[in-house]
């Protein structure tokens, strides 16, 4: 049951959050504080980044560590969450995990004298994602599993130590009536200050929570706090975002036809009140097959990103072992934007293999997307693809995709996407698999 949580807990990636409260720099600025080299064309590794522009971070007995959500403070210090291994045992061996690096890569050590910050109550204690605060706070959203697997948000202190006025002892876990719930993603909706947690029982259903800024459930959202979606036979949420109406929207996939039939990527909208947002899609969600151009494949996203003007975009994969990028562009009333791609969908295969894990809109709205491809020995890289708005690869970043072998001899698994003020890109993950998993962080040069 163990080794199913993990693996479950590594299948999708959530990404950076500006500080509530925070306005983004006006331009953009080069590495030496000038304005971004236009000319510069191509993606590169930052040299001055850790090791040959990577950090990666082994815990006890080199066994399954990762970096799952990324997120660049207004003093420009990185932080990052995820799960440590502490030690190598039947039980208590999996630590939430939270790092705090300074500007040049280094640990910051006025977190917690040391730059990390871990924490433990059950056998297994893991973050998703964060989110930063205007008055240094840091929002964690993850998972607790102390017999039974329960969504949790914790919220730290600037130093790095647990907030006491948030919930119970920093934290609050997420009972949904007695069912097993793992916790997979957080957003703060950026009116109130409340936050959301997104979280997935198995393949069955997912489930969002909404909270008070104290770590209480907010009863005025769908009467108890939270909202399950049951309306097909499964249904797997992987990223959630707040809109600037305060409606929430899940991305992920759901299938239809049963726990054994093909997935459909499937995007949700929530209102405020906790319903279905009945202006989307007609019935509160959008279900799409065939962005391969072969209905019946398997596809899903694994992130999404807002824009100003309501719409989606949602990235992940369609097809099986072969799969390839998926990218799809949804406006605010539910449907395909057929300015976008081919009918709102753009699909790339760099290698045999490829999917996006982690998107963002860079500040002249451009899609970035981090994902995988395999490359020649068959092995995952990163891979970064940059969108302009009628979804056509941007040739600024190379011939197509860039496609990078950040971290060589080893599989590069991505979970989470930031920007940076000056242009850079933080992409977080994880290095290696299962025995010889490293937390691992990129940090990348673009034009």
């Amino acid at each position: 049951r163990e080794r199913a949580a993990a693996d479950r807990a590594a299948e999708s990636p959530p990404r950076d959050l500006l500080a509530v409260g925070e306005r983004p720099p006006a331009r953009e600025l080069g590495l030496d504080g000038a304005p971004q080299d236009a000319a510069r064309v191509g993606v590169s590794l930052d040299p001055s980044f850790g090791a040959a522009g990577a950090i990666t971070i082994d815990g006890a007995q080199q066994h399954e560590d990762y970096a799952a959500g990324i997120a660049v403070d207004a003093k420009g210090r990185i932080v990052v969450a995820g799960m440590l291994t502490v030690s190598f045992t039947n039980t208590n061996n999996k630590d939430l995990a939270l790092w705090r690096y300074l500007p040049d890569g280094k640990p910051d050590p006025s977190f917690d004298g040391d730059g990390v910050v871990t924490y433990q109550l059950g056998n297994w204690d893991w973050a998703r994602d964060l989110a930063l605060l205007a008055d240094g706070k840091i929002v964690v959203g993850g998972n607790i599993d102390n017999t039974f697997d329960r969504p949790t948000l914790w919220r730290f202190l600037e130093n790095g130590a647990l907030d006491p006025s948030f919930g119970a002892s920093g934290k609050t876990l997420l009972s949904i009536a007695s069912a097993e719930v793992q916790g997979t993603d957080l957003a703060v909706d950026p009116a109130s200050g409340e936050y959301l947690l997104l979280g997935n029982q198995q393949d069955s259903w997912l489930t969002v929570g909404k909270l008070t800024t104290q770590g209480l459930l907010q009863k005025a959202f769908a009467t108890t706090g939270y909202v399950t979606f049951k309306s097909v036979p499964s249904a797997t949420g992987a990223r959630l975002r707040v809109d600037a109406s305060g409606r929430v929207v899940v991305a992920g996939r759901s299938r239809p036809g049963g726990p054994a039939a093909p997935a459909d990527l499937t995007v949700w909208r929530y209102l405020p009140d906790g319903s279905l947002d009945p202006s989307f899609a007609g019935k509160g969600y959008l279900s799409h097959d065939g962005a391969g151009g072969t209905p019946g494949a398997h596809e899903g996203a694994l992130d999404l990103e807002l824009d100003a003007q309501g719409n989606i975009f949602a990235c992940g994969a369609t097809g099986a072992a072969t799969g390839k990028l998926a990218v799809w562009k949804i406006r605010g009333d539910g449907t395909l934007d057929p300015a976008f791609g081919a009918q709102g969908v753009v699909t790339d295969q760099p290698g045999p293999a490829a999917e996006g894990s982690a998107c963002r809109l860079d500040r002249v709205g451009r899609l970035v997307v981090a994902g995988t491809s395999s490359n020649a020995a068959g092995r995952s890289v990163l891979t970064l693809w940059r969108f302009l708005a009628t979804g056509a690869l941007d040739p600024a970043f190379g011939a197509k995709a860039a496609v990078l072998d950040a971290s060589p001899g080893r599989d590069q698994h991505v979970r989470s996407l930031a920007l940076e003020a000056n242009g850079r890109l933080l992409v977080c993950g994880h290095v290696g698999s299962d025995a010889t998993a490293d937390a691992a962080i990129w940090r990348l040069l673009v034009p």
